[in-house]
């Protein structure tokens, strides 16, 4: 016992005398450590971290957004309009995006009320769109002609593409 009171007699001695001469070394260094004015503004660093399939997603849906506004300022005629709603289709509880232009929509609407007034059959959305397909034409038409003729919609357009083309390259 005597051996490890010895021990701990030197143990304190010697922290005895170090501790004021490293309190005082860390004073000196503390005051050589503080910050003086910069003579340069600090930058900024932004790190991006790896996008996710939701956010990818979202950016689709906001640049075709953006597109479909800009398409439906600049285009010739209102039936080539471009509309997008959330529907809930039947069976499911979840809304599904569903973006198309003014003449299929209204071309939809005749559809199912020429169906329950009894005159026609109810088409499928497929059916119809071969029903519109000279219609369909004319929009691809439009939609080339703009962008021919317009550089901001044009650049939205190949931002849309390149977004798109990424969410599909990450979804697999």
């Amino acid at each position: 016992m005597s051996r490890l009171l010895r021990i701990s007699i030197r143990s304190l001695v010697i922290y005895a005398l170090t501790s004021p001469v490293a309190l005082t070394q860390e004073t000196e260094l503390s005051q050589e450590a503080e910050p003086t004015t910069p003579s340069r503004p600090i930058e900024e660093i932004t790190v991006l971290g790896e996008q996710t399939l939701h956010t990818l997603r979202l950016e689709v849906e906001a640049a075709e957004e953006e597109v479909f506004a800009k398409f439906n300022e600049l285009n010739s005629d209102d039936d080539f309009d471009i509309s997008c709603t959330r529907e809930v289709y039947t069976g499911s509880h979840l809304p599904v995006r569903d973006c198309m232009p003014k003449f299929l929509r209204n071309s939809q609407a005749d559809n199912v009320q020429n169906y329950l007034l009894g005159i026609d059959i109810q088409l499928t959305r497929d059916q119809l769109q071969s029903e519109v397909y000279g219609k369909s034409v004319e929009l691809e038409a439009e939609m080339r002609r703009v962008a021919i003729e317009n550089e901001e919609f044009f650049l939205a357009l190949q931002k849309l593409t390149d977004l798109v083309a990424a969410y599909a390259a990450k979804k697999k």
